[in-house]
């Protein structure tokens, strides 16, 4: 698949996509520290039939990782002045480049998060807050191994700027199903 993520300064690292490996390891280190130091928008890039498809917004940084199946790529864009702006921050790619789903956040699952909304009285999802940088978003995507051994797409959401979930994500379907891990920053 050869994915890769670029700068605007011309930086190209290639990204290892085996399961618990080093993100980062099929690339320089230095380059990989002064990419994630710099502050220029970033975008994804990966080659697909002899061509090279090239993700990126202007006005957003994009966080990206093809699925577990690697039959699609999970694109999140973070902040407010994006293409993709939250609650639909999330788009999963066809690897042709074309949109296979835009994502919705649903409602939260987790007990932390739950109790903040009753606290503050708000809807769950609380979609109002998502007009607010970091106050409601995706903020992530991974691959992970469950307890069980089974592999597992996994899609972040963070609340209020300091209570995130993360869940399992059914890319086919856009489903966002069991809560995996929950916290608060």
């Amino acid at each position: 698949m050869n994915f890769r993520v670029f700068n605007k300064e011309g930086a190209v690292i290639p990204l290892n996509l085996d399961l618990n490996a080093d993100y980062w390891a099929l690339g320089d280190k230095d380059a990989a520290f002064n990419f994630m130091c710099n502050p220029s928008k970033n975008g994804i890039m990966w080659d697909h039939n002899d061509e090279e498809i090239i993700l990126e917004d202007e006005n957003a940084d994009l966080k990206g990782y093809p699925t577990a199946n690697l039959k699609n790529v999970v694109v999140i864009y973070l902040g407010i002045n994006g293409k993709h702006k939250p609650p639909h921050n999330c788009v999963i790619y066809n690897l042709d480049g074309s949109i296979h789903k835009i994502l919705e956040i649903p409602p939260l699952k987790s007990p932390l998060a739950i109790k903040r909304m009753e606290f503050l009285k708000e809807e769950n999802p609380p979609l109002d807050t998502a007009l607010y940088e970091g106050a409601l978003c995706f903020s992530g995507f991974s691959v992970i191994k469950l307890n069980t051994g089974e592999i597992v797409n996994s899609i972040a959401i963070d609340y209020d700027r300091e209570f995130w979930e993360t869940r399992i994500l059914n890319p086919e379907t856009g489903e966002i199903g069991d809560l995996i891990y929950y916290g608060k920053n």
